[in-house]
């Protein structure tokens, strides 16, 4: 996302959290009653996904457009 953001012009690039997604963020409701991320992660190890990626962060950032 850094890489992306300098790519389009934007300057001042800050990163201020930068944190695994938990499962009360990403979860069924009754608007989205489908699969929640708990089923995507590996049952025996929760940093990966089923397909062993890496399981999804959520991110802070700021910048501005030059």
């Amino acid at each position: 996302m850094l890489v992306w953001q300098k790519c389009c012009s934007f300057q001042h690039i800050r990163l201020y959290d930068l944190n695994k997604t938990q499962f009360e963020q990403q979860r069924s409701t009754a608007w989205m009653p489908s699969h929640s991320l708990k089923e995507f992660l590996d049952p025996e190890n929760s940093d990966l996904t089923i397909e062993a990626l890496p399981a999804p962060v959520r991110a802070i950032i700021t910048a501005n457009k030059a």
